[in-house]
C-alpha cells in the first residue's frame, strides 16, 4: 500500500491555512475568553496545538527510524484511517489531554503561539515529504488509540 505522502501534505497544508484563517484578527478579549473556567481559551487552544505539533514530529522521527511493523499490523489501514479522520472532527466527546501537552503558559503572545503551531507544522510537512521510509510501513504505540502507522501518527 502506498503512504500517499500528497494526500498527507495536502492535509497538513489545508488544515493549517484553515487554523490560521480561523485564529486571523482575533482580539484580545478572543484570544483569553473562556466559556467556563473548565475550559480552555483559543490562546490555550493554540498553545496545545503547538505543543501537540512539536510531540508528533518528534515521534515521526523517531519511528521513521524504528522497526518495520508486520503486515498483520498494516491490514486495515483505509478503515482505520476513516476513523481516525472521524474521531478527529468529532468535537462532541471532549478527551483529557495528556498532561505533557496541557497548555501552561509557555507563550508570551498569541503571535508567539500560532508562530509555534506553523513552524511545528513545517517541520512535519518537511519530515513526511522527505523521509525516506513508508509512513505506512513505521508506527508506535499512543496511549489511548493503540497502534498507529506513521500515516495514521499524522492524520492524528
Amino acid at each position: 500500500m502506498s503512504d500517499n505522502r500528497q494526500d498527507l501534505l495536502d492535509r497538513l497544508d489545508q488544515s493549517l491555512d484553515h487554523f490560521c484563517r480561523t485564529v486571523e484578527g482575533l482580539t484580545s478579549a478572543q484570544w483569553n475568553f473562556k466559556a467556563t473556567r473548565d475550559k480552555w481559551s483559543i490562546f490555550e487552544v493554540t498553545e496545545h496545538l503547538a505543543t501537540v505539533e512539536d510531540r508528533a514530529h518528534r515521534m515521526l522521527q523517531q519511528i521513521s527510524t524504528g522497526p518495520t511493523l508486520s503486515p498483520s499490523d498494516r491490514e486495515g489501514a483505509a478503515k482505520r484511517d476513516a476513523e481516525m479522520l472521524a474521531l478527529v472532527a468529532d468535537r462532541s466527546r471532549k478527551q483529557q489531554a495528556a498532561e505533557t501537552v496541557t497548555p501552561m503558559g509557555r507563550y508570551a503572545t498569541p503571535a508567539d503561539a500560532i508562530t509555534a503551531v506553523e513552524e511545528g507544522r513545517h517541520r512535519i510537512h518537511d519530515l513526511v515529504k522527505t523521509g525516506e521510509r513508508n509512513l505506512r510501513e513505521v508506527g508506535s504505540v499512543h496511549r489511548r488509540l493503540g497502534l498507529l502507522d506513521g500515516y495514521e501518527w499524522v492524520l492524528f
